[in-house]
């Protein structure tokens, strides 16, 4: 036998979830919705043990506008149409995760699709304006996940991996779970690219994709790892 139970809540959220744009009236940013749950800033906006020590399978249901494109943690099982003008997305982990680890990401994307040598499914989003940005931003994407499993001798630990740029990033990136968040100030062109690229902050974060995520610290004293 199991049991459950059901919160019903409302949220202001101070920290945690993070609205962009929708109150600019001259439509110049970009309308977007991101989380950045580390160190423990998602217990501003979800009820849940928000803590380092322990993990937990996550599963996320989200309805919104369907104009928009949806990312969360883990494999999308459905996108079902609702007939009113919005989608509802379905993702689930099939492997424990730490809660700081836990993301969504909600803005207009296009998405590219790669494989990695082992099967590894890699999705790019990005923004459909700029699809020249595409390949200098996410440049030996694929090869470094075949590079850090030749290495480590480690198979990549999760179901797939996704990266997303956002509007006004508060850091750099952030290893969440199968879906990195990364501020778009790299996300470049071919020009810009010269001088400031994301392949340090993308080889980083993927590595934190076995160190972090699927090794976890008990505690932030240990946030290094």
């Amino acid at each position: 036998t199991s049991d459950s139970v059901v919160v019903t809540y409302e949220a202001a959220p101070r920290k945690g979830l993070h609205f962009v744009g929708w109150n600019d009236a001259s439509g110049r940013m970009r309308r977007q919705i991101w989380t950045q749950g580390q160190a423990i800033d998602h217990r501003h906006w979800i009820p849940m043990y928000d803590e380092m020590n322990d993990k937990m399978i996550t599963e996320t249901i989200i309805t919104f506008d369907s104009s928009y494109a949806v990312l969360s943690n883990g494999t999308l099982h459905e996108k079902r149409n609702n007939n009113d003008g919005t989608f509802t997305w379905h993702y689930s982990m099939t492997r424990p995760h730490a809660s700081y680890l836990l993301m969504l990401a909600i803005g207009k994307y296009a998405i590219e699709r790669r494989r990695s040598t082992s099967g590894i499914v890699n999705d790019l989003y990005y923004y459909p304006e700029c699809q020249e940005c595409v390949t200098p931003t996410y440049r030996l994407s694929t090869e470094a996940v075949d590079f850090l499993e030749r290495e480590l001798d480690v198979p990549y630990p999760w179901e797939k991996y996704s990266q997303i740029p956002v509007a006004d990033y508060i850091f750099g990136a952030m290893e969440n779970t199968t879906a990195t968040v990364f501020g778009d100030f790299y996300f470049t062109d071919p020009r810009a690219a010269l001088d400031r690229n994301y392949l340090g902050v993308n080889v980083h974060e993927l590595t934190h994709q076995w160190f972090g995520d699927l090794i976890t610290a008990r505690s932030s004293k240990h946030v290094w790892l």
